[in-house]
């Protein structure tokens, strides 16, 4: 790492061009997220409804089936995306990454809101399906690590946690919309009429949201940190004469990879929690524990508001205490609290709402701070791809994969052995943690 500042960064970024207040930064950046997070996750909660739509009407369990299968090719996108535009970032610019990234989720959703059916195109209709999705998936896949760096970059050194901590309370507020305008479109429309038309609303809504984002995205500046960089890089070039092979791209990554694998290292045990609570949660709690749909669904909304009001928290104290200690109490605590949970899981509004919320409370040290965390292990010029990469992976390799593990042990009588997994991959967190360097304040322009 290199903590001196170029005296590039000395000089404005964007002479002549007014600059947007840190709290308008801020706002346009997480709103940005907060929608595409929306767009991706509106897929798993509306594809029951409109599955037979996209593949054949006639057996709802298959097409179910289907929409699900084409849902989890997200995930499978989503490293792809985030190499790509990881790569895009640190070589075009952060805020460029950005708009491409939400363009391509928000243009996913309006496609999946305003396609034809299998009724009047057959199995087009499922093909497109799949490009919009993919299209979902390699956007939101580019996100992280173009929004992680970007925000880290541009604010306060001993606020960064804070503001990765808004990032993510934005990301679970578009969780959290698009769960509940599934609860209030069910009790208003019906599902008659959810799985003739209404299904449509709220993709049109994402799409147009996103772009609503897209247009707020364009008038960003750019990092300092970036421009320094970039400035630094063009001034190499124009006093050599060849490329030395080890300032490439892919050199310059491999000399990173010791942070690549440290962000697996500490993102696994959170995303397994995660997606095993937070995302589906109140999933597991109707299949495997027979809870009331109704009652599910509203416990689960619960512990995500409380959720979201404990992130700037846990990003507050992070900036006081460093990032280590963040993932160590949530690494330890839900390796702790792993077995407790799984037994306390019922059927009642208490019985999923209080295992929902003590993980979320734990997972939250850690999903607060990783935004800046992550960002501040690595060098400007490989920071969104070293960001963004292994941390989808992640997501892919052990959170795509939860809910369906925990559903099939579930209905097996073999939770245990995926507590025991859940278990494995937390202390596995707080042991790459324990072992990994303190990074709170460090300078990022370089």
């Amino acid at each position: 790492m290199h903590d001196q500042v170029s005296p590039a960064a000395d000089t404005p970024p964007h002479p002549g061009k007014k600059e947007l207040s840190k709290g308008g930064v801020l706002t346009r950046t997480v709103l940005g997220y907060g929608f595409e997070s929306y767009d991706f996750t509106a897929f798993a909660i509306f594809a029951p409804f409109f599955a037979t739509q996209f593949f054949h009407p006639d057996d709802q369990v298959a097409a179910t089936l289907s929409a699900l299968l084409v849902f989890a090719l997200g995930f499978i996108a989503r490293p792809i995306g985030a190499l790509f535009f990881g790569w895009f970032a640190d070589q075009r610019g952060r805020r460029a990454a950005m708009v491409l990234a939400l363009f391509l989720s928000a243009g996913g959703s309006l496609m999946i809101g305003l396609m034809p059916t299998y009724g009047a195109v057959g199995l087009i209709s499922a093909v497109l399906l799949t490009v919009a999705r993919l299209m979902q998936g390699f956007g939101h896949g580019g996100e992280s690590g173009g929004a992680y760096s970007y925000l880290a970059e541009v604010a306060p050194s001993n606020r960064r946690g804070l503001w990765g901590a808004t990032v993510q309370m934005s990301a679970i507020s578009g969780i959290f919309v698009a769960t509940l305008m599934g609860a209030a479109m069910t009790s208003i429309l019906g599902t008659e009429a959810l799985q003739n038309w209404a299904w449509r609303i709220p993709f049109i809504i994402g799409g147009l949201l996103g772009f609503f984002g897209l247009y707020l995205r364009t008038n960003l500046h750019e990092s300092e940190a970036f421009e320094a960089q970039k400035a630094v890089a063009a001034k190499a070039r124009t006093h050599a004469t060849t490329v030395p092979v080890r300032d490439s791209y892919l050199v310059r990554m491999w000399q990173h990879r010791k942070n690549i694998m440290r962000v697996i290292g500490l993102s696994v045990g959170l995303t397994v929690f995660n997606y095993s609570y937070a995302v589906s949660g109140t999933a597991r709690a109707i299949t495997v524990e027979k809870a009331d749909p109704e009652v599910a669904l509203w416990a689960g909304l619960a512990a995500q508001a409380l959720y979201m009001i404990l992130l700037p928290i846990w990003g507050l104290l992070s900036d006081r205490w460093g990032r280590r200690p963040s993932f160590l109490i949530t690494g330890l605590g839900l390796a702790v609290v792993a077995f407790p949970l799984a037994n306390l899981m019922g059927p009642t509004f208490w019985q999923i709402f209080l295992p929902i919320f003590i993980a979320l409370f734990f997972l939250g040290a850690a999903i607060a701070a990783d935004p800046a965390y992550f960002a501040e292990l690595f060098p400007t010029n490989v920071r969104a791809t070293g960001v963004g990469f292994p941390y989808a992976f992640a997501i892919s390799l052990f959170g795509g994969t939860a809910p369906l593990i925990a559903t099939w042990l579930g209905v097996n009588d073999l939770g245990w052995v995926f507590t025991t997994y859940c278990m494995a991959l937390a202390l596995t967190t707080a042991l790459v943690a324990w072992f990994s360097p303190e990074t709170n304040g460090r300078n990022l322009r370089d």
